[in-house]
């Protein structure tokens, strides 16, 4: 309500360390108009008329970290992105996907860098026998790899084709269960998402997505809380063998000297990378404490990212902040305010360095600010607090404060080392 909108606007708003540019959704009152950029030309788009006005999809750009950007809306025109979809083929300005008719990957092509990214098919789901001595919702034996099954497709058809989202559906049956799988590439992506509805209704089985790349290296990396871990993709020893399940969260990667792939996800937790074959574990059946675990419908997504270089020069931790905590917009008419129309709360200098948590001091004196370096980097770092700010405090993660940190310019700075966690309490 404080931003100064001369026009009728739609206001996208991001949430994570980074700017970002990608697709939002947002209703507005009535069809024919569309978002558009600094010069007044639409901005790539979709429409979907519902009973309360029109659902537009379109393609944010340059949104600013920890803030927002006003677009206004402008006649709706149609506008060309050239992305193209068929049963067999997905391509944007930087990968071209080809399907075989089982609906798997057999070729990601990087057309940026000029790269293959599989050796294999890709994307292709396989069910395993799950049956653990004991505690099955949380052990995991190596031997679940003696008895697999790969579901085929029982129908690949296109289900999505506009300027801004092209999708391949894919629905699977495997006993009395079905998964739903939607491979999607956006205008502007660099990686492909596969957006799953799975009808789980298996016993003793583990759904792992399997994709063997075109990449080599004795170690993987996985995220890890405030940080990344490595675990070795041979098993050359005995103690290399019993990593062959590994914890993480939004991402696992594999990189050579100047290039790398990532998987990405939304809600799963579990990977295995042995030799180039990177795979993700879906979904469980386990019958110990709960005989009917993980049973029902869910509903999640993963993503393959190509990218050059290793994973810390190349924009991993930013990209699966934006699968995990996605832009929103929200239309809102013509007002005075005093913000301009766009506009960042909080940002940082290093893009190595990750924004945790913003949030009101436990005591009520003034705001805390928690941050993390990400990518095994050191360095100084500069905050800039776009409110208001008398002083600065670094304290530990009781909010007790340590010691004062000088401010100028509306922000200040201070020394970060590898996978460190800071805390500053900020008073205005």
């Amino acid at each position: 309500e404080r931003i100064l909108l001369p026009e009728d606007s739609v206001v996208c708003w991001n949430f994570t360390s980074w700017p970002q540019t990608g697709l939002v959704t947002v209703t507005l009152p009535k069809a024919g108009l569309a978002p558009a950029d600094e010069n007044g030309r639409p901005l790539p788009y979709a429409v979907k008329e519902t009973g309360s006005g029109a659902e537009v999809t379109f393609l944010a750009k340059d949104v600013p970290a920890m803030g927002y950007k006003a677009f206004r809306l402008v006649p709706a025109e149609s506008v060309e992105t050239g992305l193209y979809v068929s049963e067999t083929r997905l391509e944007n300005e930087y990968l071209r996907i080809e399907l075989d008719e089982n609906g798997y990957l057999t070729s990601v092509y990087d057309k940026a860098n000029g790269r293959e990214v599989l050796s294999g098919k890709g994307n292709v789901l396989q069910i395993f026998q799950d049956k653990p001595i004991h505690e099955s919702a949380w052990n995991l034996e190596l031997n679940y790899q003696k008895k697999g099954w790969e579901p085929a497709a029982e129908s690949v058809t296109v289900s999505e084709c506009s300027p801004v989202r092209a999708a391949v559906r894919v629905v699977r049956r495997f006993n009395k269960s079905v998964i739903t799988q939607d491979i999607v590439l956006a205008a502007g992506a660099k990686r492909v998402d596969f957006e799953t509805h799975v009808d789980w209704k298996e016993t003793e089985k583990i759904l792992k997505a399997s994709f063997p790349v075109a990449v080599k290296n004795s170690f993987a990396a996985y995220e890890i809380q405030h940080g990344a871990i490595c675990r070795p993709t041979h098993w050359n020893t005995s103690y290399d063998k019993a990593k062959f399940e590994v914890c993480g969260h939004k991402w696992a990667d594999l990189s050579e000297g100047d290039y790398g792939v990532s998987l990405l996800n939304d809600c799963k937790y579990g990977y295995d990378i042995h030799d180039s074959r990177m795979r993700i574990s879906l979904l469980r059946a386990p019958i110990c404490p709960d005989t009917t675990g993980d049973k029902g419908e869910h509903t999640f997504t993963y993503s393959l990212y190509p990218h050059a270089n290793v994973w810390q020069q190349s924009g991993v931790v930013a990209e699966a902040f934006a699968l995990n905590v996605p832009m929103r917009a929200v239309y809102a008419e013509r007002r005075d305010g005093a913000l301009p129309a766009e506009f960042s709360f909080v940002s940082l200098d290093k893009s190595h360095v990750v924004i945790d948590a913003i949030k009101r001091a436990e005591d009520g004196d003034g705001w805390i600010l928690r941050v993390y370096e990400a990518e095994e980097k050191r360095g100084k770092v500069r905050v800039k607090w776009n409110l208001p700010i008398k002083s600065v405090s670094a304290c530990n993660m009781m909010e007790q404060d340590e010691r004062e940190i000088p401010v100028s310019d509306g922000g200040f700075a201070f020394d970060i080392t590898p996978h460190s966690v800071e805390t500053f309490r900020i008073r205005g």
